[in-house]
């Protein structure tokens, strides 16, 4: 099993169904592993910041894990914005349910 298939496998053993992304070089090896999974869609974004709203969007409408996926370097930083902004109008609880995935 590949990295990438790992990563995807933990997620859909969590729950994760939707995945708000950005895509960059650096996640090519995931979206074969994501284009396979039976369970997780994948919503592509134009930017990282608005990834990381609909991911907060969606976890705080359903109590789960809201997942957003950005690469690294520009793409990583441009989350941040966003993570701080659902912080500060989130409860820790739903705070915690937004993660990042940065490849």
């Amino acid at each position: 099993m590949r990295g990438a298939e790992a990563v995807v496998r933990a997620l859909e053993q969590e729950g994760v169904k939707y995945i708000a992304g950005f895509s960059g070089g650096g996640l090519a090896p995931l979206w074969e592993p994501l284009r396979n999974s039976d369970s997780i869609r994948v919503f592509a974004t134009r930017h990282e910041r608005l990834g990381v709203e609909i991911a907060d969007g969606y976890a705080r409408a359903t109590g789960t894990v809201g997942v957003a996926m950005t690469g690294t370097g520009p793409g990583a930083t441009n989350t941040l914005t966003g993570i701080a902004a659902t912080s500060e109008k989130s409860t820790s609880r739903r705070c915690r349910a937004v993660f990042s995935i940065v490849w």
